[in-house]
């Protein structure tokens, strides 16, 4: 499956300076669709999990650029763990 990760550039910047309340929301919102995702996934449903990748690439190209040098090599290291 091809899924275009371009859409996956969220930033998380917005959470500077903000009501630790409100984040609390809208994290647990966020922990409640990816729990929704999980759910049709594991029923099968395809475009959960784009939605997933989607969700989450940016975030984890980040996490895999702290553990190696070259961008190249954490897009390959999100890939294969998706």
């Amino acid at each position: 499956m091809n899924i275009d990760t371009s859409q996956a550039t969220k930033s998380t910047s917005y959470l500077i300076g903000a009501d630790p309340t409100a984040v609390l929301r809208q994290t647990s919102a966020q922990e409640n669709r990816d729990s929704a995702l999980l759910a049709r996934l594991m029923q099968g449903d395809e475009g959960a999990f784009a939605e997933l990748v989607t969700r989450h690439h940016s975030a984890l190209i980040r996490m895999a650029m702290g553990h190696v040098a070259d961008r190249e090599v954490a897009e390959e290291v999100v890939q294969d763990t998706w």
